[in-house]
């Protein structure tokens, strides 16, 4: 069975009605496009004919002539707006309801018919579902059993056990080796469980605070209200570092500890207590099973992103007891009642300043401890580029994040989310922290700083510029080679002054500007 879920007309009114987002690049005049040519985008690689395989068939970066269009322009100086168009796009959101179901780790749902994963997502580039489901398939035949067996057979499941989680019945007693049946039909030799039902939000990296985010939360974010009315129903994850991560993830023990905390807090402000969350093969006899996300193409799925915007600052500011802004107010969907200003003045959370009148400039620094790389800042240079951005930004706030607070136990997500929803500029290194741009309020500006340049951080086809289109914010693209050709010593290093002046002379533009104008000029002529 499946369910079509449309989003209401406000959401649809409120995301056509936002602002354009601009885009534009640091100079000078052509720069980015002799760093793309280094790093391998050429006039060869544009003009080859078959399809990338790191990419969906239908994602932009499909189109390598556009995508490079879209480069040299703003590498000419120019101002661009990419994504007016994607904004008329219509791409209904749908949820299937499968009945005895074997789970893949990765969120593959096979019956004895075949199989079921969404084109869209990212696991749909690597064929491991038609690898696991032939060998699976090739078991279960040699074996003379089918999934239907699994599910009738009083012989496969022992009597639930007090001791094991509620709806657990691991698997027991096969008629046949339950070691093999685990190789082939588990992930990695994993035991394989029974759960009653399952709704299934697992994504490919969701160790990484984006992935999680963008492809898995957004999964689930229009069916909040089920989920959390109906206790009885466990959540199954990816939990990739255990099923599938490489041999750093396996062999540290703080690394997992980080990236459990990550996802146990998000899932707490929403309201998911953490005893129903699942990973691994799994048998459900109900399944519920959401459309992927578009895998790094997250404008695609911009409905269900802003939803979990608006839902996750709602949950921030009723746990800080405060009053959401008005642009929260006005596109919140979560139903919960309002808070009056004497309530939410009872126990008030400042960290940052709330004053009309003074703007906030948020530097993300991705902790570095071995010195700088092209994604990470070590505290000196972090502090240049601090003392860079509050010359040009004067009328600002700059305040720095470390990614290191993050891992720190008493570390206050909704104090964060918070913080960014009165963040007018982002300035950050190329990195999953920059998904906090969501939480920031329309008509502000990110500027990402890359150091090495790559797919994802191309204007158009990149991963943030569509990203702050979702949002109704501009798009500033810094970039310098962290590298040399061979991969080794940084020979043109991060100017924090040429940065800062080159975000300074956009917001310029952007300010003096009539943003619904017709665009093409030069923002620093």
């Amino acid at each position: 069975q499946v369910s079509i879920v449309r989003p209401s007309p406000l959401e649809v009114v409120a995301f056509q009605s936002l602002p354009s987002t601009l885009s534009a690049a640091s100079g000078p005049i052509g720069r980015l496009e002799v760093i793309s040519k280094i790093r391998g985008f050429t006039n060869s690689w544009e003009m080859r004919n078959e399809l990338l395989w790191t990419h969906t068939v239908d994602h932009p970066m499909q189109n390598k002539t556009m995508c490079m269009d879209a480069l040299r322009s703003v590498s000419q100086g120019k101002v661009e707006s990419f994504y007016d168009a994607i904004r008329t796009m219509r791409r209904d959101f749908y949820i299937l309801h499968i009945r005895n179901a074997l789970i893949h780790p990765a969120g593959i749902a096979a019956w004895d018919c075949g199989y079921y994963l969404g084109s869209d997502g990212c696991e749909s580039r690597f064929g491991m579902a038609t690898d696991w489901w032939n060998g699976c398939r090739g078991f279960l035949t040699q074996s003379s059993l089918s999934l239907h067996h699994l599910f009738n057979s009083t012989a496969v499941l022992h009597p639930h056990d007090a001791t094991s989680p509620r709806h657990l019945r691991p698997l027991k007693k096969l008629p046949v080796n339950t070691t093999l049946l685990y190789h082939h039909c588990g992930h990695n030799s994993k035991p394989i469980n029974e759960y009653d039902k399952v709704f299934v939000i697992s994504a490919l990296w969701d160790y990484n605070y984006y992935h999680f985010v963008i492809d898995s939360l957004a999964r689930m974010i229009r069916h909040i209200k089920f989920l959390r009315k109906n206790q009885d129903i466990m959540i199954h994850i990816h939990a990739f570092e255990e099923y599938d991560g490489n041999q750093e993830m396996h062999g540290s023990k703080t690394y997992r500890d980080g990236v459990y905390r990550m996802r146990n807090r998000l899932f707490q402000l929403l309201g998911i207590n953490l005893n129903r969350i699942i990973s691994g093969p799994v048998l459900a006899r109900a399944v519920y099973l959401p459309r992927f996300i578009h895998c790094a193409q997250s404008i695609s799925n911009a409905l269900e992103i802003r939803l979990l915007a608006d839902e996750l600052l709602h949950q921030a500011f009723n746990q800080l007891r405060q009053v959401p802004p008005d642009y929260l107010r006005a596109t919140n969907h979560s139903g919960g009642p309002a808070m009056g200003a004497k309530e939410a003045s009872q126990h008030r959370y400042t960290h940052f300043p709330i004053s009309p009148e003074v703007k906030n400039l948020v530097i993300l620094q991705r902790y570095a401890t071995h010195g700088d790389s092209d994604r990470q800042w070590g505290n000196e240079t972090t502090a240049t580029i601090a003392a860079a951005f509050r010359d040009r930004f004067p009328d600002h706030n700059v305040i720095i994040k470390n990614s290191y607070s993050s891992g720190l136990d008493n570390y206050c997500l909704a104090c964060d989310l918070v913080d960014f929803s009165r963040t007018d500029i982002l300035v950050a290194a190329h990195g999953a922290g920059m998904t906090n741009l969501m939480f920031m309020p329309p008509g502000g500006l990110v500027v990402e700083m890359v150091g090495e340049f790559k797919d994802v951080n191309f204007p158009l086809c990149g991963y943030y510029g569509s990203m702050a289109a979702i949002v109704g914010l501009h798009h500033f693209l810094y970039t310098y080679n962290f590298y040399d050709s061979q991969g080794k010593k940084a020979y043109l290093k991060l100017n924090p002054l040429e940065a800062a002046a080159g975000a300074r002379g956009f917001f310029n533009y952007l300010r003096n500007n009539n943003t619904s104008s017709k665009y093409g000029g030069l923002w620093n002529n």
